[in-house]
């Protein structure tokens, strides 16, 4: 569960939100006071056989380890910024992400991921992004990938090159991997044009190759899967 106001009106709890002292309850490690600042619940924190108590005002359970202290939302969309029901209905349990039940962790990187970079693409800015990275001018909002997932247009559509790619270099590892790399990933979601830099000003365009075809894996991934050339996202003119 969650509490509503938490759920739709409200950020994830941050460190202004919380108490920097940790209360524990008859002398005992696994009996905490909430950790939101002002909050008297006492719970039972989690631990390997038991899922802990869940705050009834705050909607998260307080854990404390050797590895320290942090919390996490019983309801996953509490920890999320950007579309937290899209999120719970078409994330988690999707078979290509793997360990989609730790989102709900303070500490989860994958959530971080997803807050950072879908609320990027609600704003129209992963072209900027792109360019800022790249350095080239991107016309078009390139498509989202997080965790190999497509987030354009919402299809949560796996990416077939990323799948074949695994198939060829992983499918022989000694220890076998959970498809989760890489976590965060930008196409151009238009014909990648080939270039080359000359003393002229002008850019000379050479060849339109479709992302995601064997063209262009041939010709701009080379044998140590980094990119050999400089690609240029823009409409032929």
């Amino acid at each position: 569960m969650i509490c509503e106001n938490t759920k739709e009106n409200m950020l994830p709890y941050g460190t202004k939100d919380l108490d920097p002292q940790v209360v524990c309850v008859s002398h005992s490690p696994h009996r905490v006071r909430c950790y939101v600042r002002g909050c008297e619940l006492v719970l039972q924190t989690p631990t390997r056989y038991k899922k802990g108590d869940v705050c009834l005002d705050h909607g998260i359970r307080c854990h404390s380890s050797s590895y320290g202290v942090t919390y996490s939302y019983a309801d996953v969309r509490g920890n999320m910024i950007a579309s937290p029901d899209l999120l719970a209905t078409r994330v988690i349990g999707h078979p290509f992400k793997y360990e989609s039940d730790r989102l709900g962790l303070e500490r989860s990187e994958d959530a971080v991921s997803w807050n950072v970079f879908r609320s990027l693409q609600e704003a129209g800015c992963l072209g900027r992004l792109a360019q800022a990275i790249t350095g080239d001018t991107c016309p078009a909002e390139p498509l989202l990938y997080l965790w190999g997932i497509c987030l354009t247009k919402d299809s949560f559509n796996p990416m077939e090159l990323l799948i074949a790619a695994r198939k060829r270099f992983e499918s022989n590892l000694p220890v076998e991997r959970p498809y989760t790399e890489p976590d965060n990933g930008l196409l151009p979601s238009i014909p990648v044009h080939r270039i080359r830099h000359g003393k002229s000003p002008q850019i000379r365009v050479k060849e339109v190759i479709q992302p995601g075809s064997r063209a262009f894996r041939r010709k701009y991934i080379g044998s140590d899967g980094q990119p050999w050339v400089r690609v240029f996202w823009g409409f032929l003119e």
